[in-house]
């Protein structure tokens, strides 16, 4: 066992390019499939504290604009801005 660590070791001193990549896509890979895992446990816990949930639909709509979801985002960020008044 203490031999095999010994290997590893020496073996990313001589090639720390190739750790630096592996590693990178290790952690890419990592990630990309904590937020798929978590994406997926909300899209499966959507209103579960309803005693009738098996009754319950969601309705999603689509809103086809020429510049793509920006003319859209900009309604719904002035419908929601708070207003300060400044003294």
């Amino acid at each position: 066992m203490i031999n095999k660590l010994g290997y590893i070791f020496r073996s990313w001193r001589s090639s720390k390019n190739s750790l630096f990549i592996n590693l990178t896509g290790l952690t890419t890979g990592l990630t990309c499939t904590l937020f798929i895992y978590l994406w997926v446990i909300d899209e499966f816990s959507f209103d579960k504290f309803h005693e009738k949930d098996s009754q319950l639909y969601q309705v999603m709509t689509k809103v086809p604009t020429n510049a793509g979801m920006l003319p859209f985002l900009k309604m719904w960020l002035k419908s929601c801005s708070i207003r300060q008044t400044i003294f």
